[in-house]
């Protein structure tokens, strides 16, 4: 796991994406620093608070301090993410989505949930060999996030460069003959661990990589005296890969997106950005 607070996910912010990190202290009562990662999109600076995991609970004091910075920094939108939309967020700009959470990781036993339990039964006859990613492994991951990305109809967000900052602290593989055909990818923030990113070679679906990455995952975070595990949500549509996180012991928790505009380009991107995602949703 890659922790989300460590200077290494900064810096795989800055070079991957070429964005802003900025330290914005005082925002929480567990006196832990939330970050605001500013992209920039053309002529706008998007900031998402606490990137990419977001927060538990939208405090009065984490908005105005978040508010404050962002505005400071020259922030044309503020993006959070949390189970409540934020005070300042116009209706038009909140969007509802769908996590998976494991609540209790700490008494979640892999035994009383079929997916899990198949796979650890797996391990013993499966031909995979599983690792934690090396820096030779970069290329081969970059590839199988692009091909899965690419299989399900998704938007390729995620640069070379990025999964060379993050691949070794973060990702597990799974090798079949010596060579690496799936990867799985996790982060904590705080208490939670959370899963990031994950893709696999198609031609090797039989030998069922994806299920034991997932559980060497999970194991990590539960290892790790997490509280919780949290899938983070899932695209729009996607209803499989939401059985396939709730099959894990997940249950589904609503997750708000919610944008604060602070310029008046902030506002004509909030609009269109509604705009966008009614018209997406009525197709």
């Amino acid at each position: 796991m890659i922790d989300l607070s460590d200077d290494r996910w900064n810096s795989a912010l800055q070079v991957g994406f070429g964005a802003d990190v900025v330290a914005v202290p005082g925002c929480r009562p567990d006196a832990e620093i939330a970050r605001l990662v500013i992209f920039k999109l053309g002529p706008l600076r998007v900031g998402y608070a606490d990137f990419a995991a977001g927060v538990e609970k939208l405090g009065e004091g984490y908005q105005r301090r978040m508010s404050a910075a962002a505005s400071e920094n020259g922030v044309d939108v503020l993006r959070y993410q949390a189970p409540l939309p934020a005070d300042a967020s116009p209706r038009h700009a909140r969007f509802e989505l769908l996590t998976t959470v494991i609540d209790d990781l700490q008494g979640w036993d892999e035994r009383s949930f079929e997916k899990p339990r198949r796979t650890a039964n797996r391990l013993g006859r499966t031909a995979l060999e599983v690792r934690r990613a090396e820096p030779r492994d970069v290329s081969v991951i970059h590839r199988l996030y692009t091909e899965t990305i690419a299989r399900q109809g998704g938007r390729m967000r995620y640069s070379r460069e990025y999964f060379e900052m993050i691949a070794g602290p973060s990702a597990w593989v799974a090798c079949l003959k010596g060579d690496v055909i799936a990867f799985v990818s996790s982060g904590r923030a705080g208490n939670r661990g959370l899963y990031l990113h994950g893709g696999h070679d198609e031609r090797f679906r039989s030998h069922y990589p994806s299920d034991i990455l997932f559980l060497a995952m999970i194991r990590e975070a539960r290892q790790a005296g997490l509280r919780s595990f949290d899938f983070l949500a899932s695209p729009r549509g996607h209803t499989s890969l939401l059985g396939y996180k709730q099959a894990w012991g997940g249950r589904p928790r609503p997750v708000c997106v919610s944008d604060q505009p602070l310029s008046w380009l902030g506002h004509s991107f909030s609009l269109g950005y509604a705009v966008m995602a009614a018209w997406t949703r009525r197709r």
